[in-house]
């Protein structure tokens, strides 16, 4: 009876695992560029992502902080 309950065990540690495992593959790659320029302003830095990723789907621009500077960042599905 045992032996049959860690079979049991063991089948569906793979299969949670299997599916865990096809749930972070299946989602879109995110591509991410750097935009130079002096600081970041957030409105600005939307824009420019949005003109110059117009073929691309899912554009978002964040600001993020690089040593001391704050640098926009644009990102869109690869």
């Amino acid at each position: 009876m045992a032996k049959l309950t860690l079979t049991h065990i063991s089948a569906l540690i793979l299969l949670l695992s299997g599916i865990f495992m096809a749930s972070t593959e299946a989602g879109p790659k995110i591509c991410e560029e750097e935009i130079p320029s002096d600081g970041c302003n957030p409105f600005v830095c939307k824009l420019i992502c949005e003109d110059k990723f117009k073929s691309k789907t899912n554009v978002d621009a964040k600001c993020k902080k690089v040593a001391y500077d704050d640098v926009c960042y644009c990102g869109y599905d690869c």
